[in-house]
């Protein structure tokens, strides 16, 4: 069936979670009417759900071990860029928020203005 609603506006990274699942994939944006996505052939001959069609179930028992350690990962990304909005937003105020200690040590390059969180102000 073709997509009749729309075509492509955009493709955005991000990180899918479903079940135990995860994984950073693009996805291209349309709408879809009552459908809230579509599972293209190469991707489910790369995951191999288990598919119950009558109960449009999907199943993610046979996932391959890269999409596993993608949950952690995107995690860890996660908390680097709050990091890197909170000290932006302290370097704007002057005053860094004492509620999160991991703001003294952000990352390497999390953000351009990292010095600034050092500075006696």
């Amino acid at each position: 069936m073709l997509n009749e609603a729309g075509s492509i506006c955009s493709v955005v990274d991000l990180v899918l979670c479903y079940q135990d699942h995860s994984e950073r994939a693009a996805f291209a944006v349309t709408s879809l009417g009552k459908q809230d996505m579509i599972l293209g052939f190469t991707w489910l001959c790369e995951h191999n759900p288990e598919i119950d069609w009558t109960k449009g179930e999907v199943k993610m028992s046979r996932c391959p071990h890269h999409c596993i350690t993608c949950a952690e990962e995107a995690h860890i990304e996660w908390r680097a860029k709050v990091c890197e909005h909170a000290a932006m937003c302290a370097c704007c105020a002057r005053h860094l928020p004492y509620a999160d200690l991991n703001l003294l040590s952000p990352p390497p390059l999390a953000f351009p203005y990292r010095e600034a969180l050092h500075k006696d102000v």
